[in-house]
């Protein structure tokens, strides 16, 4: 028995137990245990990770614990004691007396309690209990700037700090402070959420997948920042995450839930963290394979309020030969998914002020097709969308999602009888997973993985040569991931080629043939993904390489955030260890005046690093 199972119930700040919440599902008149049973402790300045596929129960569990769960039925079961300054509470109090047990029904009783628990919750609700949610774009107003909300939170719960305060806790300068949250990137704007949940000082932080969609290298750093201010001010943290490798290095414990419970519990180093399946692939590919160019591509948006155009992509030149994996990686908001779009051509004319260079597929220059001539090219090359749900039409079922892709491309498909058509989708759902039963579900009746899945279908109907795919599997589960890489895998097998673009290094890696990593619109360097994890030149490329081996011990290569925006010369210089740290002021001088323009001219064969002064 651990230190921890063998505390004094009264000693810790959070007890659930038997916890049971349930949704009554109208269209099968069914009640789903969304939380079945579920019982687990955190101690005082204790990190207790809860981890498990999508839809095991996890957020729900912690909406639970603040009462953000409303009817249908709701909480039906158990109890939640939560204590500060020496008072136990249970916040389920009362719950027992006015549930019917019979499935979990509400009762005229049941109501009125809810109506009290809000009350009584009003109090505790991000005064002694935060929350971090994990979409932060819904969670932050965006009609008030940064300032505005954090000194209405202070304001509200009585406290004395500014925003200028949390604001320099959380690592951001004071010109954040006038920013609207759609200024913000993602870093940014999880940096706010975890500054507005901080500044009450509250005993219990819950963070729900709070660095799901951020890059490798700004979730260290949230992490980081996480916790520091838990030994700052001593708070617990219930940290929330499918990705079992953040657990695993931020937890003291974890508890692993499926199907609405808990299966195992346990100290976090016994948590398993099974690598991503590495491709086992011989092949070998010659330059004169060249599959797609891309050459000197610049995309420049149109900038708010008459500022200069955002060069989102500025002067990016690769080649992917046919048949492989490219890997493109870099921090959110350096480019990479305006790279994909404007190779398929799907950026809309009114957002940009420059679009040039060269994107040649199959000897034809894609940006300057008209588009009755691009049309007939897109069956060849498609792409998977970040967001599943969002490419999907959520009012046509999936067979007639199937349908329609097959059917526009595939001039044979519409001259197929249906029992042959209909035949030919229920395979191509097979061949992603999925059972003829969900040829009659929405899109909204899909967890995310099966609709990354459907999404794969569509795609397997249009037998394109060439993919872009952009973070297929960042928001899915760990098993659900695993599932989906070995569905890409398959596809790259029979032939297709792929445009990979993630900020998962541990994925990139362990998929790809050849690599590119960028950074603010520019590729600081390319090479095989031995290159770039074994024998990285670039000093951003080698502090990634860390990231990837947990390689934390040399504090001086961490990765600090960007104190100023369009440097001259290289612009990289502000974050750089071996500028700040090691160069002359003769190197350092020519680091100011002389960007590092490679043209990756043998880009085939070399590994190359746009920097003055790469590694050894």
């Amino acid at each position: 028995m651990n230190t921890l199972q063998s505390m004094n119930h009264h000693q810790y700040i959070l007890q659930v137990k038997n916890l049971q919440t349930y949704f009554f599902d109208e269209a099968s008149q069914r009640v789903i245990r969304a939380v079945d049973g579920v019982s687990f402790e955190i101690a005082p300045g204790q990190t207790l990770g809860l981890v498990g596929e999508s839809g095991s129960g996890k957020s729900v569990t912690a909406q639970s614990i603040l009462g953000l769960v409303y009817g249908n039925p709701g909480i039906v079961g158990g109890e939640i004691f939560f204590q500060k300054n020496g008072i136990r509470r249970n916040l389920l109090d009362g719950l027992k007396n006015c549930v019917e047990r019979k499935n979990g029904t509400l009762t005229k009783d049941m109501r009125q309690w809810l109506d009290a628990q809000h009350k009584n919750l009003t109090r505790i609700r991000g005064k002694e209990i935060a929350y971090i949610f994990q979409d932060y774009a819904s969670a932050l107003d965006p009609g008030m700037t940064v300032k505005e909300q954090l000194t209405e939170t202070l304001q509200h719960h009585e406290k004395t700090t500014t925003a200028m305060e949390w604001l320099e806790k959380v690592k951001l300068p004071e010109e954040y402070l006038e920013k609207y949250p759609y200024e913000l990137n993602g870093g940014a704007a999880q940096r706010v959420m975890i500054a507005l949940a901080l500044c009450t000082d509250p005993v219990l932080l819950i963070s729900d997948e709070a660095t799901t969609n951020l890059d490798a290298v700004t979730e260290r750093a949230i992490l980081k920042l996480l916790e520091d201010l838990q030994k700052e001010n001593g708070m617990s943290i219930l940290l929330i995450s499918h990705n079992r490798e953040i657990v695993k290095k931020h937890a003291d414990e974890f508890a692993e839930m499926s199907k609405g419970q808990i299966i195992r519990t346990g100290r976090s180093e016994a948590l398993d963290t099974s690598p991503f399946p590495a491709k086992k692939n011989g092949r070998q590919f010659s330059g004169a394979d060249a599959h797609l160019e891309v050459s000197d591509l610049r995309v420049y948006f149109q900038k708010r309020q008459g500022n200069e155009a955002e060069r989102a992509v500025d002067g990016v030149s690769f080649s992917i030969r046919k048949g492989e994996i490219f890997g493109l990686i870099g921090e959110t908001g350096c480019g990479k998914t305006t790279i994909g779009r404007a190779i398929l051509r799907l950026i809309a004319p009114a957002e940009i002020e420059k679009l040039s260079g060269s994107v040649q597929f199959q000897d034809k220059e894609i940006l300057k097709l008209p588009e009755n001539k691009l049309r007939p090219l897109r069956h060849a090359i498609q792409m998977i969308f970040q967001d599943p749900g969002a490419s999907l039409n959520q009012n046509m079922k999936v067979e007639a999602l199937l349908e329609e892709a097959a059917g526009l491309y595939a001039h044979e498909f519409r001259q197929w009888p249906k029992e042959k058509q209909h035949a030919h989708l229920v395979r191509l759902l097979d061949e992603v997973g999925l059972n003829q039963g969900f040829m009659s579900k929405y899109p909204f009746e899909l967890s995310g993985g099966q609709k990354r899945r459907v999404g794969l279908a569509r795609i397997r109907a249009v037998q394109p040569k060439f993919i872009v795919a952009d973070e297929p599997i960042s928001e899915l589960d760990f098993n659900t991931q695993q599932g989906i890489l070995k569905l890409l895998q398959e596809i790259n097998r029979k032939g297709t080629t792929f445009l990979f673009i993630s900020h998962d290094l541990r994925m990139i890696k362990n998929l790809c043939h050849h690599v590119a990593v960028m950074y603010q619109g520019k590729i600081v360097e390319i090479g095989t993904k031995d290159d770039i994890f074994e024998r990285p030149k670039h000093p951003y490329t080698n502090i990634l390489r860390n990231i990837l081996l947990d390689e934390d011990g040399d504090k001086d290569r961490d990765l600090p955030p960007k104190t100023r925006e369009n440097l001259t010369g290289c612009p990289f210089q502000d974050r750089c260890y071996k500028f700040n740290q090691i160069l002359t002021d003769e190197q350092r001088a020519k680091c100011r005046s002389e960007e590092c323009n490679q043209e990756f001219e043998e880009k085939l064969k070399s590994h190359r690093a746009a920097c003055h002064y790469p590694e050894n």
